[in-house]
């Protein structure tokens, strides 16, 4: 008993742990990257903004807690004397969580970190710098006064022969650009699998807050994501190797989450909601039903075989005479 309770606490320590980290991590990278989009070329860059931070950390959070489970799992996997009735009791608080504890954060802290109030106020471009304004148009600003009025000088680069302009007092239209200053955009290159990440995410806080916002019964079949998520746990032992087993949990548990962010933002598969709501006449009408279905068909099917090849693989290696999650 003794054993079990203290292996439980380890879990629950590990998850705290690891969502708050990750949190703080995304929370920073996000801060970072929005002021870099305030940035001017020439202007001082300040090292910390809390405003951006607190914002990232409530933005981050809702996805970060989505895989925490699956963190857990590679805890569990690398410590070996984790208990399954501590999975268990680590699943049912995870739910808990899920199902009381995460619209109350999503309500006070996304939606009160998404007010225009977190918004750096953009400062005027700075003179002396060669921006390229469009594909045709080059610009060098003399000078940039307090009411972004600029003069200087306009290059056609699609001219015969190059033809330059010159420009005085010209008001400087408000930017709807994500970056304040292109000299900024063009030197900050993101990769394409950071770009569809951040898009990524970005749907799944959409869908997340829609769900929240909704009726208590769209909630409830919307946590059956969680459930589908935390099942995961017992997979832990599904492969006698583990960075089969590390890999297999991380990639099933972006899947689940990309199939459901699919099919609740109106993607390819969101076809298949109306039809099957359809047949319920007590599905709420902004709900998928077939999502719940598909959900608790596949968190049954991951803790039913995951118990099943974890209970084999530790016999086996008891008869090989290695400790359970020795890698062969």
């Amino acid at each position: 008993m003794k054993s079990i309770l203290l292996s439980t606490i380890k879990v629950i320590v590990a998850h705290l742990l690891t969502l708050l980290s990750i949190s703080i991590g995304g929370a920073i990278l996000y801060m970072i990257f929005n002021m870099c989009s305030t940035l001017v070329a020439g202007q001082g860059f300040a090292a910390f903004n809390l405003a951006f931070f607190i914002q990232g950390f409530f933005l981050t959070l809702p996805f970060v807690f989505a895989l925490s489970a699956a963190f857990v799992a590679f805890y569990s996997i690398r410590n070996k004397d984790i208990s399954t009735v501590a999975m268990i009791v680590f699943s049912v608080i995870y739910m808990g969580l899920w199902i009381f504890i995460q619209p109350v954060v999503i309500k006070k802290g996304i939606q009160k970190a998404s007010k225009s109030s977190y918004v750096i106020k953009r400062e005027p471009l700075s003179s002396g710098y060669f921006r390229n304004v469009t594909d045709r148009y080059v610009f060098y600003y003399s000078s940039v006064d307090e009411e972004n009025l600029a003069s200087g000088v306009c290059m056609d680069k699609n001219g015969v022969s190059q033809n330059v302009y010159t420009f005085k007092d010209m008001e400087l239209a408000d930017t709807t650009a994500f970056f304040t200053d292109s000299l900024i955009q063009s030197s900050i290159d993101i990769p394409a699998v950071t770009k569809l990440a951040i898009t990524g995410i970005n749907r799944y806080i959409g869908v997340i807050t829609f769900a929240c916002s909704g009726k208590k019964m769209e909630w409830i079949l919307f946590s059956s994501l969680g459930l589908a998520l935390v099942s995961l746990v017992f997979m832990r032992g599904f492969s006698k190797w583990r960075f089969i087993n590390v890999v297999s949990i991380l990639s099933i548990s972006i899947g689940i989450i990309a199939i459901n962010v699919n099919m609740l933002s109106y993607g390819r598969l969101y076809f298949m909601t109306e039809r099957v709501n359809s047949l319920f006449a007590f599905a709420p009408k902004n709900s998928n039903f077939l999502l719940f279905i598909v959900n608790v068909v596949l968190a049954a099917a991951f803790i039913v075989l995951g118990l099943i090849f974890t209970s084999r693989n530790m016999e086996d290696d008891a008869r090989a005479g290695l400790n359970f999650g020795d890698d062969e």
